[in-house]
């Protein structure tokens, strides 16, 4: 999923790429949104700073696997404005779509930049309170190169991390990429 308007191609967005069949996906639009990036013609966007986006902070949300059982995948993007509260806000809404869509047995990976530079220990709380590990168990990880604890990986229902760690050797991006590795209490269908 990207953001753009018609015409002018979208140079950021969203993807989930994998190995088995995609059965469906959707996009949670987030109820709760900042306003600052809302595009405005008196501001110039040659300054990547300044540069507005058409569309909205979402979730991408795919069903993955064969006939069997889904493995569920959330790719996140929360808002990078406001202290916290617009992104505490938007991860409720994910765990509210969770919880309306899915059993609590369902194996649902969430994974993406949350923004959580602000009190990172409160998500990671939150999230551990939704049912979900971290793919870095209780550590904190830095993921940006300036900021604290942007991104993260977290897993749920008959999930469990065997191992997780951010590459700080990755180059690309100012972001780190975090990884893990799961272990599936049965097995999905191909």
């Amino acid at each position: 999923m990207s953001q753009g308007q018609p015409g002018i191609h979208a140079y950021t967005g969203q993807a989930i790429l994998s190995h088995l069949p995609i059965r469906t996906s959707r996009v949670l639009s987030f109820q709760h949104q900042s306003g600052f990036w809302r595009p405005r013609p008196w501001l110039p966007s040659s300054f990547p700073f300044l540069q507005r986006r058409v569309g909205a902070r979402m979730a991408l949300i795919s069903e993955i696997g064969g006939s069997g059982r889904p493995l569920v995948v959330y790719n996140l993007h929360l808002e990078s404005r406001s202290y916290g509260r617009i992104q505490l806000e938007q991860l409720d809404e994910v765990l509210r779509d969770i919880r309306q869509h899915y059993s609590a047995d369902t194996p649902v990976v969430l994974g993406g930049d949350l923004n959580s530079k602000y009190l990172p220990p409160r998500y990671l709380a939150k999230m551990q309170k939704g049912g979900s590990q971290s793919a870095t168990g209780s550590r904190i990880e830095r993921t940006h190169t300036i900021a604290m604890a942007l991104d993260w990986l977290f897993a749920r229902g008959s999930l469990t991390w065997q191992a997780g760690r951010v590459l700080r050797d990755a180059t690309g991006s100012d972001h780190y990429p975090v990884e893990g590795t799961l272990s599936l209490l049965g097995s999905l269908s191909k």
